[in-house]
């Protein structure tokens, strides 16, 4: 039987990590956004590496499934206030949520959190399932 309940800490290290996550989208997101590569906005290309960063570092650091859904799900809600279209910001925000689902799928269906983080494979593998993740 899964243990469904969290602890102080655990809620406390998401809601960190998730006000982070917004803080970092709603004063990084007009600075960056200005910059582009032809057609590509800079501005998610950075919150989606701020948003990978803290996906490895909440799995690793707590170590259950669910931590980073919760995570990716309430960070979801609170950015969708800086979005102008009701609908981006609906989509947007199911994006997020789908990312932090299928990161947590991966990182703990192949049990990378019971392996060493010392080999350099196994650093390119969770890099893989975080940009994976990311895609969606």
């Amino acid at each position: 039987m899964f243990n469904t309940r969290l602890t102080g800490q655990e809620l406390a290290f998401i809601a960190v990590s998730s006000s982070i996550w917004i803080a970092a989208q709603i004063a990084l997101g007009p600075l960056i956004g200005r910059f582009s590569i032809g057609p590509v906005s800079m501005h998610g290309a950075v919150n989606h590496v701020i948003g990978w960063f803290l996906m490895v570092v909440t799995a690793s650091l707590l170590g259950r499934f669910g931590m980073v859904s919760i995570m990716a799900i309430v960070a979801s809600i609170g950015t969708r206030i800086i979005r102008v279209s009701t609908l981006e910001g609906m989509l947007v925000g199911l994006g997020y949520m789908c990312a932090g689902v299928l990161f947590d799928g991966l990182f703990f269906g192949l049990r990378l959190n019971t392996l060493k983080h010392q080999d350099p494979r196994l650093s390119c593998l969770i890099i893989f399932i975080a940009a994976s993740s990311g895609m969606v």
